[in-house]
């Protein structure tokens, strides 16, 4: 387990209300491991931001079986210090801003396609390749809870 087991406030205060990131961070890896991931799989972590997920990921995956994809450049270079930070550098985790062109056994998408414009969702739908078996998860919003307005940015 790796010896810092907190991201910093600031980071912490990027991905959510305070206080919940730990368990959402928990909540990632228990449903991954639980649907079959394995440390010998590639993942693509979609949205990785700060590695809130991403730090459990890369801990538990063999070296340079994780690959974070982050648009924004923020928080994507925050997600480097936190990498950095937690002593995990030596994973050989890939962290890019344009989204990777090889296929994955796992595309994980947590929190993301709720933050989608419609086309934007499209898009990201076309691009996920997967391995021969592979698999995407993304969480999403019941119908219910959808604003009105339709997606949001």
């Amino acid at each position: 387990m790796v010896e810092r087991i907190g991201m910093t406030r600031k980071r912490a205060e990027m991905v959510g209300p305070a206080g919940i990131w730990e368990k959402q961070r928990e909540a990632q890896i228990a449903f991954l491991k639980k649907v079959g991931l394995l440390p010998s799989h590639t993942l693509l972590d979609v949205g990785c931001g700060v590695l809130r997920g991403g730090i459990p990921l890369i801990e538990y995956l063999q070296e340079g079986n994780y690959c974070g994809f982050e648009p924004s450049k923020y928080r994507l270079d925050e997600g480097k210090k936190e990498l950095e930070e937690s002593g995990l550098s030596y994973k050989s985790p890939q962290l890019v801003g344009a989204y990777p062109q090889e296929p994955f056994d796992y595309v994980w998408a947590f929190q993301v396609v709720i933050h989608m414009h419609e086309d934007k969702l499209y898009a990201f739908l076309g691009s996920i390749k997967l391995t021969s078996g592979g698999v995407c998860y993304f969480t999403i919003m019941d119908e219910k809870r959808i604003p009105k307005q339709g997606w949001c940015e």
